[in-house]
């Protein structure tokens, strides 16, 4: 991820930086998600992703340049703004939920307990979330649902390990799956 304060200029469909013709380069043709927040009192809420894509020369391409434009209007002249530009990743496919819940299944099969039981129990177990409400902490399982492809694959992997490895659960590889 890079992180980048200060005032950022807009011309064309490309971000340019505090110095005219500075930009930001990053890896070419991979596909990066910008992210403008104000740093204003009046515009602490206010956010703007835009989609975008790093050109051969190292240029932020957004793709709805006009979209952005207004956005930008919105903000006001003159006001300080961090810039964040993360990869961006699909979310999980269905075809890879259908294998988590295969995955699921055979373990349910396995132990006798429920399939949305063991759901949470793992999202606890391999995706906790700490929530502090008073003086008081709880971990809870976070949501797989917004996961990208890259960390709900990691996520089903470590599953998969704990079902062979503790519970002698025999899972079939994901690649051997059809779609």
């Amino acid at each position: 991820m890079l992180l980048l304060d200060g005032a950022v200029r807009f011309r064309g469909n490309h971000f340019y930086g505090p110095t005219e013709g500075m930009f930001f380069v990053l890896e070419p043709r991979r596909f990066y998600t910008g992210m403008i927040l104000a740093k204003d009192t009046t515009f602490i809420n206010t956010s703007y992703e835009a989609a975008a894509h790093i050109d051969a020369n190292g240029k932020l391409v957004l793709q709805e340049p006009a979209g952005f434009k207004r956005a930008m209007n919105q903000f006001g002249r003159g006001l300080a703004v961090t810039v964040r530009v993360d990869e961006r990743r699909d979310k999980r496919s269905q075809r890879a939920n259908r294998y988590y819940w295969l995955i699921i299944g055979l373990i349910s099969d396995h132990t006798g307990y429920e399939k949305d039981e063991l759901h949470e129990l793992f999202k606890k177990r391999f995706n906790p979330v700490t929530l502090s409400l008073g003086n008081e902490a709880d971990t809870i399982g976070g949501s797989t649902r917004k996961m990208d492809t890259k960390v709900f694959g990691e996520y089903v992997e470590r599953i998969r390990r704990f079902a062979e490895t503790e519970l002698g659960v025999v899972t079939p590889d994901p690649e051997s799956q059809a779609a």
